[in-house]
Protein backbone atom coordinates (compact mmCIF):
# COMPACT_ATOMS: atom_id res chain seq x y z
CA UNK A 1 0.00 0.00 0.00
CA UNK A 2 2.77 2.46 0.89
CA UNK A 3 4.44 2.06 -2.50
CA UNK A 4 1.26 2.97 -4.42
CA UNK A 5 0.49 5.76 -2.00
CA UNK A 6 4.03 7.14 -2.36
CA UNK A 7 3.81 7.16 -6.16
CA UNK A 8 0.53 9.09 -5.98
CA UNK A 9 2.11 11.41 -3.43
CA UNK A 10 5.07 12.05 -5.77
CA UNK A 11 2.70 13.75 -8.21
CA UNK A 12 0.66 15.55 -5.50
CA UNK A 13 3.14 16.31 -2.70
CA UNK A 14 1.36 19.32 -1.21
CA UNK A 15 -1.48 17.27 0.26
CA UNK A 16 -1.69 17.93 3.99
CA UNK A 17 -1.17 16.28 6.45
CA UNK A 18 0.69 13.67 4.35
CA UNK A 19 3.43 16.08 3.34
CA UNK A 20 4.56 16.29 6.98
CA UNK A 21 4.64 12.55 7.71
CA UNK A 22 8.17 11.69 8.74
CA UNK A 23 7.79 8.04 7.68
CA UNK A 24 6.63 9.06 4.20
CA UNK A 25 9.44 11.60 3.80
CA UNK A 26 11.93 8.99 4.92
CA UNK A 27 10.62 6.64 2.21
CA UNK A 28 10.84 9.47 -0.35
CA UNK A 29 14.47 9.97 0.64
CA UNK A 30 15.15 6.25 0.16
CA UNK A 31 13.51 6.29 -3.31
CA UNK A 32 15.64 9.29 -4.31
CA UNK A 33 18.79 7.60 -3.03
CA UNK A 34 17.85 4.40 -4.84
CA UNK A 35 17.48 6.26 -8.14
CA UNK A 36 20.83 7.97 -7.63
CA UNK A 37 22.54 4.69 -6.79
CA UNK A 38 21.03 2.77 -9.73
CA UNK A 39 21.10 5.35 -12.52
CA UNK A 40 23.05 8.37 -11.29
CA UNK A 41 20.03 10.60 -11.95
CA UNK A 42 16.40 10.96 -10.86
CA UNK A 43 13.35 9.50 -12.56
CA UNK A 44 10.54 12.03 -13.24
CA UNK A 45 8.52 11.13 -10.13
CA UNK A 46 11.46 11.34 -7.73
CA UNK A 47 12.77 14.47 -9.40
CA UNK A 48 9.37 16.07 -8.67
CA UNK A 49 9.64 15.03 -5.02
CA UNK A 50 13.24 16.33 -4.80
CA UNK A 51 12.21 19.70 -6.26
CA UNK A 52 9.23 19.89 -3.92
CA UNK A 53 11.34 19.06 -0.85
CA UNK A 54 13.92 21.70 -1.82
CA UNK A 55 11.39 24.44 -2.63
CA UNK A 56 8.84 23.88 0.13
CA UNK A 57 8.84 26.84 2.49
CA UNK A 58 6.53 25.22 5.04
CA UNK A 59 8.69 22.80 7.00
CA UNK A 60 7.45 22.86 10.60
CA UNK A 61 9.71 20.05 11.78
CA UNK A 62 12.82 20.95 9.77
CA UNK A 63 12.70 17.52 8.18
CA UNK A 64 12.96 18.66 4.52
CA UNK A 65 16.30 20.29 5.25
CA UNK A 66 17.46 17.04 6.87
CA UNK A 67 16.41 15.03 3.81
CA UNK A 68 18.32 17.42 1.51
CA UNK A 69 21.45 17.34 3.69
CA UNK A 70 21.45 13.54 3.99
CA UNK A 71 20.81 13.07 0.27
CA UNK A 72 23.69 15.38 -0.62
CA UNK A 73 25.94 13.51 1.80
CA UNK A 74 24.84 10.21 0.23
CA UNK A 75 25.65 11.53 -3.26
CA UNK A 76 29.33 11.65 -2.46
CA UNK A 77 30.54 12.87 -5.87
CA UNK A 78 30.48 16.46 -7.09
CA UNK A 79 28.82 15.64 -10.42
CA UNK A 80 25.74 14.15 -8.75
CA UNK A 81 25.53 16.94 -6.19
CA UNK A 82 25.78 19.57 -8.93
CA UNK A 83 23.07 17.76 -10.92
CA UNK A 84 20.78 17.76 -7.88
CA UNK A 85 21.36 21.49 -7.35
CA UNK A 86 20.93 22.55 -10.97
CA UNK A 87 17.83 20.67 -12.09
CA UNK A 88 15.97 23.11 -14.34
CA UNK A 89 12.50 24.05 -13.12
CA UNK A 90 10.00 26.65 -14.35
CA UNK A 91 10.50 30.16 -12.97
CA UNK A 92 7.81 31.74 -10.80
CA UNK A 93 6.23 33.38 -13.86
CA UNK A 94 6.61 30.17 -15.88
CA UNK A 95 8.34 31.95 -18.77
CA UNK A 96 11.78 30.37 -18.43
CA UNK A 97 13.67 27.54 -16.80
CA UNK A 98 15.93 28.32 -13.85
CA UNK A 99 18.28 26.13 -11.81
CA UNK A 100 16.73 24.63 -8.67
CA UNK A 101 19.25 26.20 -6.30
CA UNK A 102 17.90 29.67 -7.18
CA UNK A 103 14.32 28.77 -6.18
CA UNK A 104 14.71 26.81 -2.97
CA UNK A 105 13.82 27.57 0.59
CA UNK A 106 16.61 29.51 2.32
CA UNK A 107 17.97 26.58 4.31
CA UNK A 108 17.94 24.13 1.39
CA UNK A 109 19.43 26.78 -0.90
CA UNK A 110 22.35 27.20 1.47
CA UNK A 111 22.97 23.45 1.38
CA UNK A 112 22.77 23.22 -2.41
CA UNK A 113 24.77 26.36 -3.15
CA UNK A 114 27.67 25.08 -1.12
CA UNK A 115 28.34 22.58 -3.90
CA UNK A 116 28.29 25.25 -6.60
CA UNK A 117 30.50 27.90 -5.04
CA UNK A 118 34.22 28.37 -5.09
CA UNK A 119 36.09 30.13 -2.30
CA UNK A 120 32.79 29.60 -0.37
CA UNK A 121 31.43 32.73 -1.99
CA UNK A 122 31.31 32.72 -5.80
CA UNK A 123 29.17 30.83 -8.31
CA UNK A 124 30.03 30.62 -11.99
CA UNK A 125 27.79 32.92 -14.03
CA UNK A 126 25.91 30.31 -16.04
CA UNK A 127 23.91 32.94 -17.96
CA UNK A 128 26.98 34.17 -19.87
CA UNK A 129 30.35 32.82 -20.86
CA UNK A 130 31.63 31.81 -17.44
CA UNK A 131 35.13 31.04 -18.71
CA UNK A 132 36.98 32.62 -21.62
CA UNK A 133 40.55 33.14 -22.73
CA UNK A 134 41.71 36.72 -23.31
CA UNK A 135 45.12 36.98 -24.86
CA UNK A 136 47.85 34.51 -24.20
CA UNK A 137 47.73 32.94 -20.77
CA UNK A 138 44.88 35.07 -19.35
CA UNK A 139 41.71 33.34 -18.23
CA UNK A 140 38.62 35.43 -17.45
CA UNK A 141 36.13 33.97 -14.99
CA UNK A 142 32.70 35.57 -14.73
CA UNK A 143 31.00 34.77 -11.47
CA UNK A 144 28.30 35.89 -9.08
CA UNK A 145 29.37 37.17 -5.67
CA UNK A 146 26.82 35.63 -3.32
CA UNK A 147 27.94 37.56 -0.24
CA UNK A 148 28.47 41.06 -1.55
CA UNK A 149 27.49 44.22 0.28
CA UNK A 150 25.51 46.88 -1.52
CA UNK A 151 26.18 50.61 -1.34
CA UNK A 152 23.77 51.02 1.59
CA UNK A 153 25.59 48.51 3.78
CA UNK A 154 23.02 45.74 3.27
CA UNK A 155 23.56 42.37 1.76
CA UNK A 156 23.00 42.20 -1.98
CA UNK A 157 23.01 38.62 -3.25
CA UNK A 158 24.15 37.81 -6.78
CA UNK A 159 26.39 40.74 -7.70
CA UNK A 160 28.23 39.87 -10.92
CA UNK A 161 32.05 39.96 -10.80
CA UNK A 162 34.89 39.21 -13.20
CA UNK A 163 38.28 37.71 -12.34
CA UNK A 164 41.29 38.00 -14.65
Amino acid sequence: FNNKSDIIFAFNPKIEPFCYEEDRLSRMEMYIRGDLMETGCLSPEWERVWVWICTCTTDPNGYYETVVRRTLEFANDSVTRRMLATINIPSADGKELVPLHRCTSKRCGDLLSGFLRFVDRYELDIEGDALSMVGEGTLVVRAIDCMSDDENGGSSPYRKVTFK
